[in-house]
């Protein structure tokens, strides 16, 4: 159409062109004819239809079955000439050369593969493993590469293939198709030259519009061209024209400067705007500042003549080009306005003409802007007299664009027909879609600058912007207390002078500005959170709102990224796996905080982290204790003395070491006062013994029983090591003791965890434990261990009796009885661990009278009811009281020498006796002491016969504790056991000797007779126990002499020891070790007889009496101990 020719599948010239009627092109038959016979698919003379290319176009119109003399002659014509065969290509070579391009990637693809290396078929098999009886489907990239291209083989060529079929279906119908190209192509021509002929017309009519030329004379032109002149013209006579000299000129230029003088200075309708005029070579100039300059002047002296235009010009830049038919057609303009409106109209019409001028100026200027680097960022449109430029059109924010319109300065206010007012080139702003009404937007009417325009627009848009953040920023702590420092620099002219600078920490900042063109948001250092942050702002609706929610996020991953950065040289250990999720940072430490990290020093408890948490107001250092066993005692604190890390200059590894120690220390005292008041403890955070470190002070109850450490204590931890796995705490409290005591106890202590200054009365304990270790435990069992051997010693030096004999960490000697040979003590053995001892051990062990009653010792220093001073101060009392008792059983036994007994004692011949007795005494319980009295070298039948028993046993007693009376009492035993039921004496004669000179004995020195039993007071038991003795001794010599007849032989089971007389153990008898050489010894099983009537009848009242005391004692089944000296 319009003179060019368009693709419609018609040949448009008699040379070969390729065709779009499925042949090949003629770069395709050049190429098909480079082929070999044997690679063609038919013979080179074969029409792609099977017509033979010796028809002509007549025969191939006859023979496609239209009438040729029904036709019209015009279309009989067209079909005469159908374009030759030769300008077509035979079907057969584009068959030929698909087949050669099939062919040919064929043997491409089989060489490529066979490049490739086969997998393995093990290693598919171990990768890939496949059920039995069926194929592996090996999917490595190797297999899947090779897949794709033979895919991708068969793919194009089956599309090929299809075109093929395609066009040989339509080359089915060869005959209609060339018939129906060759009228196609006559009618294209023919509308192309009705087209022609219609644009040569219309450029004719225009020509000839625009000369106004009258029809031309051809007679008159006739004449002139052969006789060189015109007859047949009138002569009108007119006057020659005459050229003005240079005087005359200046005449005519005099006159008419005094003329427009004269003319305006009696004007009295020049306009406002045209008042800076002069007068000058005869026409008056009126100057518009910043608009025009046009010059007048006057064709006559009539006062009342029209000025006229004489010269017009722009009076700013770009200056708009001023062609000659543009100045005709102004000054024709202008000269209308003269004659019709005045000087009033001129100017109207004028000042009209600058407005649009400099509208159709800043048009062109943003549209010059969009063809370069603010190309896809602006979108300038001209709506009647309005310029609109829309800026960032790429941003996905509301759209803000600027209005450049001609202003007729008439509100809507204003009544009709009032004072005409002057027209002004205005702007408006519209901001996110609003009217942005106070900007300081400035137009330079002298020189015009669209770009300078637009750059303040959007400098106020950016100021706005960083304005809004400041303003949202300067409520923050961290800038309201100057902590960081916050700026903004604005500028009203050049977006590149606006930044807002913030404050990330003392040594990190980040400046914020916008790219004026595209309005994208510019962070800078670039980084990669910086530079995710501009990207995400970039794309953001409210940058506002969106930079303040995500400024709080970039400083807390700068600062975070700065903390581990230069925590990895320190010694301590970023828990990777403690990464709190967004909400529980907020659950730990406050809503306000965004991000936190966790840290732990070598050799810490598990249960205690410190976290350095990141928020809106602060960047701030926890302690946080969570135990594992329940999470619901976790305590989460502000480390104290800390200064937040984003006031912190540098992080240095000085600043590591510090913070471990300090927060090392505090958690040692949060540990010790959670730990104490636990316990029950008031506690009071205090100064400390140390500058700097911080200490508990705690009371001590009285329930603790510390009679000799003051109730007030102080721990302070310290430790002077760079690395602080282990921590020692100092524990300062008073002691209650003297001096020289203490002396004494500082030289005996060698545990270097303990220091006694004796002169300040002050104890000094050092444990050592691991951060976030608890030393309470370890700092009571050390009180209780120095409170116990300190009250223990205190009540030996108030002890007349007693002597300390020595003194150690480990055990406390005490000296109770001096012997020329040996010194009989007792040694208390402590225990450092467990501040208690169940352990008493006697001395001499062998010859220590007290061995006897050491079960009894020990149960007292082990009752729980008393503190251990208390329970040592009883034993030491035990001690003395039966000291008496035990030596003379003693000396009796013939373990003691004569010189350490009383004079009463010692005037007993043990010589001889030793001879006939052997006493055994066993511990029944704490008060109350067994004393069996055997024969040796004979044995004595019972008067109950019908009871078999040892023959060997002479008598069983008792020594009982009568505490009230403080004294001894002695008697025949009347406890009986199942498993031992013999009575207390062997022979009723020895029972009724003992009765009559002991018993009921009156008058007696040093003891009571109470008929059945005996006292003695617990300083004098010799006498009692000498009586006894020497009693049963004469009993027994009297016996032997008188060879009485109830004498046996010894019981063949009955075998004296290898130190003569001491039976031994019978099968099926029980033993129980109770401490020393002691034994338990109870009788077999023997037949029991039954006895006589009179002994039942007082057994039996007897039993009756003591019912219960034998139901109780039965559950022990033996007497507690069976004692051996020898």
């Amino acid at each position: 159409m319009n003179g060019h020719h368009s693709n419609n599948g018609l040949v448009h010239t008699t040379s070969p062109r390729p065709q779009a009627n499925g042949n090949i092109a003629a770069s395709a038959k050049n190429a098909a004819n480079q082929l070999t016979p044997g690679q063609q698919f038919g013979k080179e003379n074969t029409a792609s239809n099977g017509i033979s290319e010796a028809q002509n176009s007549v025969a191939l119109v006859r023979q496609s079955g239209l009438d040729m003399e029904k036709l019209p002659p015009e279309v009989v014509e067209i079909l005469t000439h159908i374009l030759p065969d030769d300008v077509y290509v035979p079907m057969s070579r584009l068959i030929n050369r698909t087949a050669q391009s099939c062919w040919q990637d064929l043997l491409n693809l089989i060489d490529d593969l066979a490049e490739r290396p086969i997998p393995d078929p093990t290693e598919v098999m171990a990768r890939l493993p496949a059920p039995e009886n069926q194929i592996i489907n090996d999917m490595s990239d190797l297999n899947r590469l090779k897949k794709k291209k033979m895919w991708d083989f068969a793919e194009t060529h089956k599309r090929t293939l299809i075109k093929m079929l395609v066009l040989l279906q339509w080359s089915s119908k060869s005959q209609e198709n060339r018939l129906t190209i060759a009228l196609n192509r006559y009618l294209l021509e023919l509308r192309v030259a009705y087209n022609a002929t219609n644009t040569a017309l219309a450029n004719l009519a225009d020509v000839i519009t625009s000369r106004h030329d009258a029809s031309p004379d051809l007679e008159t032109a006739m004449q002139v061209l052969a006789a060189e002149r015109v007859p047949g013209l009138p002569d009108l006579g007119y006057v020659g024209e005459r050229k003005l000299t240079e005087k005359q000129i200046l005449s005519i230029i005099r006159r008419l400067n005094t003329v427009l003088s004269i003319r305006m200075t009696f004007e009295d309708s020049i306009p406002e705007q045209l008042s800076d005029w002069h007068i000058h070579d005869g026409r008056v100039t009126f100057n518009v500042q910043n608009e025009f300059g046009i010059d007048l002047s006057v064709a006559s002296e009539d006062t009342d003549a029209d000025f006229l235009m004489v010269d017009f010009q722009f009076n700013f830049v770009p200056t708009p080009p001023l062609p000659d038919d543009l100045h005709d057609q102004i000054a024709g303009i202008v000269n209308t306005q003269l004659a019709q409106n005045g000087l009033q109209g001129a100017y109207s019409f004028l000042h009209e003409l600058v407005l649009t001028q400099k509208l159709k100026e800043y048009h062109r200027q943003a549209i010059s802007l969009t063809q370069g680097l603010w190309n896809g960022h602006l979108r300038v449109e001209m709506l009647k007299r309005t310029l609109v430029v829309q800026y960032w059109t790429r941003r996905l924010s509301s759209k803000s664009w600027i209005e450049i319109t001609i202003n007729s300065g008439r509100s809507a206010q204003d009544v009709e027909g009032s004072s005409p007012l002057t027209p002004f080139l205005g702007l408006r702003w519209m901001r996110h879609g609003k009217l942005v009404s106070d900007h300081e937007i400035s137009m330079n009417m002298a020189r015009l600058s669209f770009e300078s325009i637009l750059n303040q627009v959007i400098a106020h848009h950016t100021n706005s912007i960083f304005d809004g953040i400041y303003n949202r920023l300067v409520t923050q702590t961290l800038f309201t207390n100057n902590e960081l420092d916050l700026e903004q620099s604005s500028s009203l002219f050049d977006t590149y002078d606006c930044s807002l600078s913030m404050e990330l920490s003392k040594t990190e900042y980040v400046n914020l500005t916008l790219d004026p063109i595209g309005g994208t948001v510019v962070l800078s250092p670039a980084n990669e959170r910086t530079g995710r942050l501009q990207y995400e702002l970039s794309r953001s609706k409210n940058i506002v709102d969106d930079f303040i929610n995500r400024f709080s996020a970039l400083r807390c991953g700068l600062a975070q990224s700065r903390l581990l950065n230069a925590i990895k040289t320190s010694s301590w250990q970023y828990l990777v796996g403690r990464k709190p999720a967004f909400n529980e940072v907020k659950d730990f430490f406050g809503p306000s905080f965004l991000r936190a990290v966790f840290f732990r020093q070598p050799g810490w408890s598990d249960d205690w982290m410190l976290a350095a948490a990141f928020g809106v107001d602060s960047d701030t250092w926890f302690l946080v204790f969570e135990p594992s066993i329940n999470t619901l005692d976790r305590i989460v604190q502000i480390l104290p003395g800390v200064k937040p890390l984003h006031l912190e200059p540098s992080l240095s590894l000085d600043y590591f070491d510090k913070l471990a120690k300090h927060s090392a220390e505090t958690i040692m005292n949060q540990t010790t006062d959670r730990e104490l008041r636990k316990r029950g403890l008031r506690t009071v955070m205090s100064g400390s013994y140390t500058p700097g470190v911080p200490s508990v002070q705690f009371e001590i109850p009285d329930d603790e029983g510390l009679d000799t450490i003051s109730k007030t204590a102080n721990a302070t931890p310290w430790s002077s090591k760079r690395a602080l796995s282990k921590f020692v705490i100092t524990i300062r409290a008073k002691l209650d003791a003297d001096e020289a005591l203490l002396n004494r106890l500082s030289s005996a202590i060698a545990d270097k965890s303990i220091e006694i200054l004796p002169k300040k009365r002050l104890l000094i304990l050092r444990l050592e434990a691991i951060v976030g270790g608890s030393i309470v435990n370890v700092l009571f069992t050390k009180l209780h261990y120095i409170n116990n051997i300190l009250s223990c010693i205190k009540i030996v030096h108030h002890s007349e009796v007693f002597k300390i004999q020595s003194l150690s960490v480990k055990d406390i000697v005490i000296a109770y009885h001096e012997r020329k040979t040996t010194t009989l003590s007792i040694a208390l053995l402590l225990d450092t661990v467990k501040s208690e001892s169940n352990n008493i051990q006697l001395l001499p062990a062998a010859t220590n009278p007290h061995k006897l009653v050491l079960t009894s010792i020990t149960k007292i220093l082990d009752s729980e009811d008393k503190p251990l001073f208390s329970r040592f101060e009883n034993v030491l009392t035990f001690l003395r009281m039966t000291f008496p008792l035990l030596n003379t059983i003693h000396y009796l036994q013939g373990l003691v020498p004569v010189e350490e007994v009383s004079a009463e004692m010692a005037a007993v011949d043990l010589s001889e006796a030793r001879k006939w007795l052997r006493i055994h005494v066993l511990t029944r319980d704490d008060s109350t002491l067994g004393v069996d009295v055997f024969a040796i070298n004979s044995s004595f039948q019972r008067d109950d016969e019908s009871v078999e028993t040892p023959r060997t046993l002479l008598a069983r007693l008792e020594i009982k504790q009568v505490p009230k009376l403080q004294s001894w009492l002695i008697r025949p035993s009347v406890v009986e056991f199942q498993s031992y039921t013999r009575p207390s004496f062997t022979s009723r004669a020895l029972e009724e000797r003992l009765k009559q000179k002991v018993f009921t004995a009156n008058n007696n020195k040093g003891w009571v007779s109470l008929d059945s039993a005996a006292t003695c007071k617990y300083e004098e038991p010799q006498y009692l126990l000498k009586a006894l003795y020497i009693t049963i001794l004469d009993w027994m010599r009297e016996a032997v002499n008188k060879k009485d007849e109830t004498l046996r032989t010894p019981n063949p089971t009955t075998k004296p020891n290898s130190q003569g007389g001491i039976p031994q153990q019978q099968p099926g008898r029980n033993m129980q070790q109770s401490g020393g050489p002691s034994r338990v010894m109870t009788a077999a099983p023997q037949q029991v007889r039954q006895p006589p009537p009179q002994q039942q009848r007082r057994q039996g009242n007897q039993n009756q009496n003591q019912n219960q005391n034998r139901n109780t004692q039965q559950r022990s089944s033996v007497p507690h101990d069976v004692i051996t000296l020898e």
